[in-house]
């Protein structure tokens, strides 16, 4: 059993219903190992599966639900086994504006029940000189439900 596998198992005995899980996808390919965790927990739970990816240099006030593009379609099927049926659940979000933003009003309207994020390993002295403050921090401290990080 792989660690997320592993980990799904460990919650589902702890939580309660997972509903909608919300994987922000910063860019193709993916190779962190979040998008197993997030895979693993909305197979488990029969949840749907947000990925969303976000232009944060382009204004508007709400995201808006887009066909699947192609990086996405890779991005499926390296991380969803075809005979999955969680290939029927699964969703394309598009967020606009500041990217910590654009996840919490979608996590907050759409109801998300856990989002899971991959989070770069960084040493602490360059950590502490970066301009603009960590995204998953920002996004874990606001958010409406539960964020689960996984390291890379």
């Amino acid at each position: 059993m792989s660690g997320s596998n592993r980990w799904a198992k460990d919650f589902a005995t702890s939580s309660g219903n997972l509903r909608h899980v919300l994987y922000p996808l910063e860019f193709v390919p993916d190779t962190s190992d979040a998008a197993g965790y997030a895979v693993s927990l909305a197979e488990r739970y029969g949840a749907t599966l947000t990925v969303m990816n976000i232009r944060e240099h382009t204004r508007t006030s709400a995201s808006v639900d887009e066909p699947i593009n192609e990086p996405v379609e890779h991005w499926i099927d390296n991380h969803i086994p075809a005979q999955s049926e969680l290939r029927t659940r699964l969703r394309f979000e598009r967020g606009f504006g500041p990217t910590v933003e654009a996840i919490l009003e979608f996590a907050k309207k759409s109801d998300v029940d856990m989002i899971v994020m991959p989070i770069k390993r960084l040493d602490p002295a360059i950590a502490a000189h970066l301009p603009k403050s960590d995204t998953a921090y920002e996004v874990a401290s606001q958010a409406p439900c539960p964020v689960l990080t996984v390291r890379w």
